[in-house]
């Protein structure tokens, strides 16, 4: 646990005194007074989502004093881990903004592939669930939301929605915010050069500077919204410590990278090793102008969806994960066009989404329609190729699950409508998986020996930076917040649920969290019970099919940033 009990207060005359003393009018919880006379408050919250936040890099730089507003939260507040599941950036964030499972919202990751289509970008449509935005703003409370991953295009909601599609540089005639006329309100704001003009490949230099220029730019646009929009509801998201953890975590740690194939130049280990807490002391400061404007009405959240580590650090070690289009193509199911790429003309089957780069499952598509007679075929063929997979030694099987879309029932509640078969791997995260330590073991393909090798993908010396599950923060702080609470057993499932609660709003039964009361002033809880309603969805409103959509040009410009910087392969 990287919390310690007893956090300093910020110094006298630093940044951070001026929010100690507005976290401490925050947790007073009283009633707004006018001409003497007591008026009900009106809840409002600010949510702070700082992508790959970790205690392990945030705690130190608190003792220092280099942080001083989310000091001041942590003392004046609740504070923990904010535990998660293995996966993705967009489906994490996407579990927080639904309180549901990535079984029910359906946003694996980045991308989606398509047959139709091909390969695009993940869409706001694309999500099978309400986000809290929607819900909060169908039950008349207005709602901010400033760079959230998969919000483009922006729904119509209740309030304002500046997606994170926004500085990717869409042309004019493409809806870049909601409303449209928002976009003219905050056209004056430095949007990230290296998002909007700068070539996929790019310096060190050029990523820190516009690291810096993404966090700058969400909390000015979110400032505007709170000067000129006081939303009930307003979420901020920056993906910054997240980027540079990926691509700068060598330099932080560089005692976890002396084997020569990371290459690592000590030159550049003593250049750019503190550009790490640089970047949470910059977001602490640009991030802590929007946190002073807060008034004693607000509940601050502030969370991560995961905190980063070193590639060695613990248990994983691992460098290789299963290419399973290599794989189809080996099997002679797949065939890849001139570019490398599949190509899904020619192709009978093809792996929708590289679930293993991600998490312990897969999903594969027959390349052809339902009514074709070479389906049930097609499909009996893909069971049969990965059920007999096994490892040549000793015949233990390689996957732990096969189902085709028949055997998908009620308790593995997945839709069916983009795969036709789950393969499940026996770990349930790739860097504990076996596949580095015995890439050179032989397994069984068809009946055939083939050296696992063949079939791998090799990560190192890739993103020095990876995904820690165990350290992420969530703090809470001001109105009906208690203070000095360690939470233990949050996750990120139980943000919305704990939202809608602060908002005075129900819970729905269908959501896969729970309210964190713990967090919470006991008096506020004894007052305002957790109230229930069994879903905000509607079943009778379908959302948007995107299955035919092609990428637009500048989402393949976003596809190839997404590759350059290590989130796609």
């Amino acid at each position: 646990m990287w919390i310690e009990k007893n956090i300093p207060r910020p110094a006298a005359g630093r940044a951070g005194y001026r929010l100690a003393v507005t976290c401490a009018v925050l947790l007073a919880i009283g009633l707004s007074v006018s001409c003497g006379a007591a008026i009900e408050p009106r809840p409002k919250v600010l949510v702070l989502g700082l992508d790959a936040l970790g205690w392990k890099v945030l705690e130190p730089l608190i003792r220092e004093g280099r942080v001083p507003h989310l000091a001041a939260l942590v003392e004046g507040g609740a504070a923990g881990v904010l535990g998660t599941n293995t996966g993705c950036s967009p489906r994490y964030w996407t579990t927080i903004a639904t309180g549901k499972a990535p079984e029910k919202h359906q946003l694996w990751g980045w991308s989606i592939l398509r047959k139709e289509a091909g390969r695009r970008p993940m869409r706001s449509y694309d999500r099978r669930a309400k986000a809290i935005w929607n819900i909060a703003g169908e039950q008349g409370k207005t709602v901010g939301v400033v760079n959230y991953l998969v919000t483009w295009p922006p729904e119509e909601v209740n309030g304002w929605i500046v997606p994170s599609y926004f500085y990717h540089g869409l042309p004019s005639e493409q809806q870049t915010t909601s409303p449209a006329s928002l976009a003219a309100e905050i056209a004056h704001f430095k949007i990230p050069d290296f998002i909007s003009d700068k070539p996929s490949r790019h310096s060190n230099q050029e990523i820190i500077a516009n690291v810096w220029d993404e966090a700058a730019w969400v909390a000015a646009v979110g400032r505007h919204l709170q000067e000129t929009k006081d939303p009930d509801l307003l979420i901020l998201y920056t993906l910054g410590i997240d980027w540079l953890g990926h691509r700068f975590w060598s330099y932080y740690q560089p005692e976890y990278y002396q084997d020569p194939l990371w290459q690592l130049d000590q030159a550049d280990v003593e250049r750019f090793g503190g550009v790490i807490p640089d970047l949470y002391a910059a977001t602490d400061r640009e991030f802590g102008r929007v946190l002073e404007q807060v008034d004693e009405e607000t509940t601050v959240v502030v969370l991560s969806d995961h905190a980063m580590k070193a590639w060695g650090e613990g248990d994983d070690t691992n460098l290789a994960v299963l290419n399973y289009d290599r794989l189809l193509e080996h099997a002679g199911l797949l065939e890849n066009g001139p570019d490398g790429k599949p190509d899904l003309d020619r192709s009978l089957a093809y792996c929708t989404d590289q679930g293993a780069w991600e998490d312990h499952l897969s999903y594969i598509t027959v390349a052809l329609h339902a009514d074709d007679p070479r389906y049930p075929e097609v499909l009996s063929r893909l069971a049969e190729l990965f059920r007999g997979m096994a490892w040549a030694a000793d015949g233990e099987a390689l996957f732990d699950r096969v189902l085709t879309r028949s055997e998908i029932g009620p308790d593995f509640p997945y839709s069916t409508d983009d795969f036709d078969l789950v393969v499940v791997e026996r770990e349930l995260w790739p860097y504990r998986a076996p596949y580095s330590a015995r890439a050179d073991e032989e397994v069984m393909v068809d009946g055939s020996r083939v050296v696992l090798r063949e079939l791998l993908s090799f990560t190192r010396p890739g993103k020095p930076g990876i995904h820690d599950l165990e350290d992420g923060v969530i703090i809470l702080a001001g109105n009906h917040v208690q203070r000095g609470v360690q939470l233990k057993s949050a996750t990120i499932r139980d943000i919305t649920p704990t939202l809608l609660h602060l908002l005075g709003l129900p819970v729905a039964r269908d959501m896969d969290g729970k309210v964190l009361l713990e967090a919470l002033d006991p008096d506020f809880v004894q007052a305002h019970p957790v109230r229930w309603v069994d879903s905000y969805e509607s079943p009778s409103v379908k959302r948007r099919d995107g299955n035919s959509e092609q990428a637009l040009p500048e989402e393949e410009v976003l596809q190839e940033r997404l590759r350059s910087l290590g989130y796609l392969e």
